[in-house]
């Protein structure tokens, strides 16, 4: 069958199924998903429609497809997933997958620390795929980058990015529980961290793509985000140094409920950063009257 052909009729099947779904998106990921079968480039598919898919490779992308319809997250399917400047970050399944909400995060530390040339220590506290770990290494060449994660799962595909980045040497990837898993010291210049800031009905209520394949773990914490965002905040205090910052990832109506957790612990907020929807969606936090500019 040709590759046209069959990308027109997967393109039809997940019409059906996810009407809301830009066509001209999913046109282009069936392209990369067929490309990774045909071990080519989308753009190589794309310059030659007419081809003929071999049969196994017509097999792989109708199961691969087929498991798309059936719920599984295409970032699953595809195996990779972009984030930044990132492209194609291994995505295995089970692991917390990367959002593009999560890169104003990387839009707030470009703005604490604007020269490329700042030499700090960050830490990434539940690291995931190791998405900003890897690309605060690549912003910051002069950085020291260690990123920990519960989940080994996680922890060997952050491990596996950074090498396919080329920031191995750089970043320093282990598995522990969050911040208790560095000495309490003043280590770090930056903590950033995505927390699981769902509530446990929030999770329960999200799109089965998300409650049914991405660990919960990543999603929420039994006792709550309070209890999240307290205790973060309390490890970050201990661990930064003077001029340190905190800058978390927050939920769409989360902001000033977060500010008044980590107001009980002291210091102050010193910055929000809105998403392309005008969401407050990133937090930094500091305990010491240093400037995070010096």
């Amino acid at each position: 069958m040709q590759a046209r052909t069959l990308i027109q009729e997967a393109l039809r099947q997940v019409r059906e199924r996810f009407p809301d779904l830009s066509m001209e998106h999913v046109f282009l990921l069936l392209v990369r998903l067929l490309a990774d079968g045909l071990r080519t480039s989308p753009e190589a598919v794309l310059a030659d429609l007419r081809q003929d898919v071999p049969p196994s490779v017509e097999a792989r992308f109708r199961a691969a497809v087929d498991r798309w319809l059936g719920g599984w997250p295409i970032q699953y399917v595809l195996g990779t997933w972009g984030f930044w400047d990132l492209a194609d970050l291994v995505v295995p399944t089970g692991v917390f997958i990367p959002r593009p909400e999560t890169e104003t995060l990387v839009e707030a530390v470009l703005d604490l620390w604007p020269d490329q040339a700042w030499a700090g220590a960050i830490v990434d506290v539940g690291t995931g795929v190791g998405a900003l770990a890897i690309a605060l290494a690549r912003v910051y060449p002069r950085c020291r980058v260690w990123a920990v994660d519960l989940s080994l799962t996680a922890v060997r595909a952050a491990r596996q990015n950074a090498e396919r980045y080329g920031v191995h040497d750089r970043v320093h990837v282990w598995c522990g529980n969050w911040l208790d898993a560095t000495p309490p010291r003043p280590l770090w210049d930056l903590i950033i961290a995505n927390p699981p800031y769902m509530t446990r009905r929030e999770w329960r209520q999200a799109p089965p793509e998300v409650r049914d394949y991405e660990p919960p773990a990543a999603l929420f914490h039994p006792r709550g985000p309070a209890y999240v965002y307290t205790t973060l905040g309390r490890q970050a205090k201990r661990r930064l140094r003077p001029g340190g910052v905190l800058v978390v990832e927050v939920g769409a109506s989360q902001a000033s409920r977060v500010i008044e957790w980590l107001s009980r612990l002291g210091g102050r907020c010193i910055g929000q950063w809105q998403d392309l929807l005008g969401h407050v969606r990133c937090v930094a936090w500091q305990w010491s009257t240093a400037s995070p500019y010096e």
